[in-house]
């Protein structure tokens, strides 16, 4: 393998071609690349594969594209930094190499922690060298979803870019960059890709194989039915079959209140049509009711952003991802319990009980509802718990799912029979009312402190009967 090196003036420029082929390594001693083919795919493949290095003197690396066509794909242009026409334009291609290392020097090394710390800070970092502000959001064909973040979906292959949403979302979420709205999609509720197929379908079996005809309601006998019972043959005059009159005028004679679906699957007829989609990605088809809506938007850096590139910021400036507010993470929550067991037995007005709650065909909802839906279903179920808590009770999800929390009730409202509907009844009208009836698997328990002789042992049991034994 032959490399192609030049220099021009103080700049060491490495020219990959087709042929010459490159090594990172080799390419590491370089100043900058110049990558010179007429094939498109070798030229995206080659820049991202730069771009996606986990090194910053190979991710950084200044590169420029010969220009053999007047048209170049957005996405390519935000991750180079120039083309070259015929001849090399030698001052700018040296004052922009300068330019990015001496702004390279000013970049920290450390990575913000957390799971999407370091594709943020090679984005960050591409954007500080590159004096660019904000993460835009270009319409990319090779993308599942439509659309690419370039400096973010550099680090993720093409059928991974709902994995760039997650890391945006990550982002925001800790403070590094805050969004400006540009469009809303829909996305598959399994798979999260938005290459869909939407298509009429049959209510009954789903069939796309469906005509639709308009419903004639002729005036004078009253007469509805579809235009086919109206037409005569051979002629594109109308006639009503019920008094056989002649139809001449639309709003005089007759009208056409609406239109009448017929399936050629299963010979229904109906007016109200469904419209399904098809996940191209991967196979799966929902009604559109239930697919995953999702914001696009450029993000800008906050101050918090800029201080990241530069200084970096401490372990401890980090939240945790998508976390539940006001829920207890379930070492703490134990902490609390054990205190709140104590506490209990000096109140002897009051009595305390610990609730759990299991669903046993979470999995079942996914599969049928997407993953979208069942982090939204376990947001509304944590707040329908903590609807019913009083300010001192306290709730956690541990590592099977399962929610556990306190909940204190006085002696009179017991007495007079007041205690609140079973957490587990409000779910199941939430599934009812918005799920297609669904029916969840819920199982609800419910021990009193004095049943136990201490928190641990509450714990334990509690334990053991939300995993069903």
């Amino acid at each position: 393998m032959s490399y192609q090196s030049f220099k021009i003036g103080q700049t060491l420029v490495l020219k990959i071609t087709s042929d010459s082929g490159y090594s990172f390594p080799f390419l590491m001693g370089h100043d900058a690349v110049i990558v010179d083919s007429p094939n498109v795919d070798f030229v995206r493949s080659t820049v991202y594969a730069i771009r996606r290095h986990h090194q910053p003197e190979v991710y950084l690396k200044p590169i420029f594209i010969q220009r053999y066509s007047s048209k170049s794909p957005a996405v390519l242009g935000m991750l180079i930094d120039g083309f070259v026409d015929g001849s090399v334009d030698e001052d700018q291609l040296q004052l922009k190499t300068n330019d990015i290392f001496v702004r390279s020097l000013d970049l920290t090394s450390k990575v913000p922690a957390g799971q999407y710390g370091i594709v943020m800070k090679k984005a960050l970092d591409l954007m500080y060298t590159r004096q660019t502000k904000v993460i835009e959001p270009v319409l990319d064909p090779y993308s599942i979803i439509g659309y690419a973040y370039p400096t973010v979906s550099m680090s993720f292959e093409p059928h991974e870019e709902t994995e760039v949403l997650a890391a945006l979302d990550w982002a925001e979420f800790n403070g590094y960059i805050w969004p400006d709205f540009v469009e809303k999609i829909y996305l598959c509720n399994q798979c999260s890709a938005g290459l869909l197929l939407f298509r009429e379908v049959c209510p009954h079996c789903s069939s796309s194989n469906t005509y639709g005809e308009d419903l004639i309601h002729h005036f004078p006998c009253a007469y509805i039915g579809p235009i086919s019972d109206f037409q005569k043959a051979d002629t594109d005059a109308l006639s009503c079959p019920k008094c056989n009159k002649s139809l001449h005028h639309v709003g005089v004679d007759y009208d056409k209140p609406a239109v009448l679906n017929h399936c050629n699957s299963c010979d229904s007829r109906f007016q109200d049509i469904f419209v399904k989609a098809k996940c191209m990605h991967c196979s799966h088809d929902t009604d559109v009711q239930y697919l995953q809506a999702r914001n696009i938007s450029a993000y800008k850096l906050t101050k918090k952003g800029r201080l990241a590139i530069t200084e970096g910021l401490s372990d401890l400036d980090e939240k945790p991802h998508l976390a539940l507010e006001e829920i207890q993470d379930e070492k703490t929550f134990e902490i609390l319990l054990h205190f709140d067991f104590i506490h209990a037995n000096s109140q002897p007005d009051w009595q305390h009980v610990l609730n759990g709650l299991s669903i046993g065909n979470i999995n079942e909802f996914s599969a049928h509802f997407g993953g979208f839906k069942k982090q939204s279903l376990i947001r509304e179920l944590a707040d329908i718990i903590k609807g019913e808590m009083t300010l001192k009770d306290f709730v956690t999800i541990n590592n099977q799912g399962h929610f556990i929390w306190t909940k204190r009730y006085s002696n009179e409202v017991v007495i007079d029979g007041e205690k609140s509907e079973p957490v587990s009844k409000l779910i199941q009208k939430l599934i009812s009312e918005n799920y297609n009836s669904f029916k969840m698997d819920l199982k609800q328990v419910v021990i009193n402190y004095n049943e136990c002789k201490s928190s641990g042992e509450l714990m334990k049991d509690m334990r053991k009967k939300l995993n069903r034994e």
